[in-house]
This record gives structure tokens, C-alpha cells and sequence, in this order.
């Protein structure tokens, strides 16, 4: 059984119904939809259960926001054996959970591609070549929670926890989902990469400010030793500086990151 989470604060109604959809189109897989909503619990409840007979849904009424502690929340409730972390406003193709589903049998964690077929475009830059039980850990930074999907025979329920000091609704609102990976991997877990589009979401334009260079700093500070997230920091601002423009102001919003996680991560959990 496929075990879908979906955080939500029942806001892009429109877009959670698509993905519902969606669901209904994938055969050959059962599915238990787990719903983690923090807002607008009479507006969910309502389009649900129309798709109560469809597949199995679990309601959650959270009363904090965010993210990262949504999706724990709703892994306390999964039953199934094979999980990925949707979001509201993303939806799969026909048919497509069958396959995924294949490809997990042999796997640990498999990641996929996500398109968006309104524009006809990737939403990022991707390999055209699988890549088998790989731990190599700057394959994972690109990595979106929606393109994560995880075998639990293999995979154990207690090593998956998202990092809630990251993540929107969080202090760092981004970077959730490659601590996830990256924790994984330092467990010894093992990932394969393949070539296939899993699910579709809307491209929207890429935009960097200092407050997601602060968070590019904080995830650094936490996944790294100081004198290497020092390094990777700079060489990230030089890496994108066709957005941010090489200078110290670029730099400086990186380190304010570092710094800040290295002085208050303990107080931020």
C-alpha cells in the first residue's frame, strides 16, 4: 500500500481536489492519504469526503503550523509500505504509482523527476541516466520532498524525521527535505535515482534573496563542519552569482546563516 502525505492548510482547495483526481487514476496500488491540515478543517472535510470511497484517507486537525511538523505528525499514521511526502498543489500522472512502485521493491529511497505540463517544462535540471545505490551526498541537494519516495520494508519508520527547525512555517523556511536525505544517507541507507517524471507541479521562476542564502547558511552549518560549510557557502554564492551577483553583500547573508544555526540551533528545536 502506498501511504501519501499530504500537509495542507486547506487554502488551494482547486489544486488539492486535482491532485484527489489524480489518486483516483492510479491502478494496480492501493493508497492511504494521509492529510495533515492546519487551517480550514470544515473546507477539507467536506471536499474529502467525496473521495472517501476512492481510497483510504486519515484526517489529521493539527493546531501548530508548519511543514516539517506536519509531515511528523502524519508519520506517526502510515501504514503502508511504501510512502512519498505530496504537497496540495502538486498531482500524478496515470497510472504512474503502479511503476514507482516497481522500482521501490529493490530500493531503499528512490528519487524521480517532477514536470510541469502546463509550460511543457522540467522543474529543474536533470540527469537522462538511473543511478543505482548511490551515497553520494551532492546528488541529494536538488532534491525536492515531492520526488522522495521510500521502500519501509527497507527503510526504518524511526529514522525518517524531518528536522522542524527547517521547512516552511519554520525559522529556515526551506532545506527540510535534503537534511532528510542527508540524515538517511549518514545511517547508511542507499538511493537510486531514476529517470522517469513521478509527479507534476508548476514551475514558478527561481528567485534568491538574503533570506534564502541565510537559510542556505543554516542548512550548511548543520549538515557540515565549520571550515567546510565555510567553503561551500562561498562556493555556492560563486556557483549562482549570475542571480546573486559576486560581491561581499552575497556573501555576508550566507554567513549570518552559519552563524545564527551554530549560535541558536539548540534554542530553535
Amino acid at each position: 500500500m502506498f501511504s501519501i502525505i499530504v500537509p495542507t492548510l486547506g487554502n488551494r482547495i482547486p489544486e488539492l481536489e486535482r491532485l484527489l483526481n489524480s489518486l483516483i487514476k492510479q491502478s494496480g496500488v492501493s493508497i492511504e492519504l494521509i492529510i495533515a491540515a492546519q487551517d480550514n478543517f470544515e473546507a477539507l472535510e467536506n471536499l474529502l469526503g467525496g473521495y472517501s470511497q476512492d481510497f483510504n484517507i486519515k484526517f489529521l486537525k493539527l493546531h501548530k503550523k508548519g511543514l516539517s511538523y506536519a509531515r511528523n505528525a502524519a508519520l506517526e499514521h502510515v501504514s503502508g509500505d511504501a510512502l512519498t511526502f505530496s504537497d496540495d498543489d502538486c498531482w500524478y500522472p496515470e497510472d504512474i504509482l503502479e511503476k514507482v512502485y516497481r522500482e521501490l521493491q529493490s530500493a531503499q529511497v528512490c528519487t524521480f523527476q517532477i514536470y510541469d505540463p502546463h509550460q511543457n517544462l522540467y522543474y529543474k535540471t536533470y540527469s537522462n541516466t538511473s543511478l543505482l545505490e548511490h551515497r553520494k551526498i551532492s546528488r541529494l541537494f536538488k532534491v525536492s520532498s515531492i520526488e522522495i519516495f521510500v521502500n519501509l520494508k527497507n527503510v526504518k519508520r524511526e529514522d525518517l524525521e524531518f528536522d522542524e527547525r527547517f521547512g516552511l512555517g519554520a525559522y529556515y523556511p526551506s532545506g527540510e527535505e535534503v537534511n532528510l536525505l542527508i540524515d538517511l544517507l549518514r545511517k547508511g541507507y542507499k538511493f537510486n535515482y531514476i529517470p522517469t517524471v513521478a509527479v507534476y507541479h508548476q514551475k514558478n521562476g527561481h528567485r534568491l534573496n538574503d533570506k534564502s542564502l541565510e537559510v542556505k547558511g543554516a542548512f550548511l552549518a548543520r549538515n557540515f563542519s565549520k571550515p567546510l560549510c565555510l567553503v561551500l557557502g562561498i562556493g555556492f554564492v560563486v556557483k549562482k552569482s549570475r542571480y546573486v551577483g559576486l560581491n561581499f553583500s552575497s556573501i555576508t547573508p550566507v554567513f549570518k546563516g552559519i552563524k545564527s544555526f551554530q549560535q541558536d540551533h539548540g534554542k530553535l528545536k
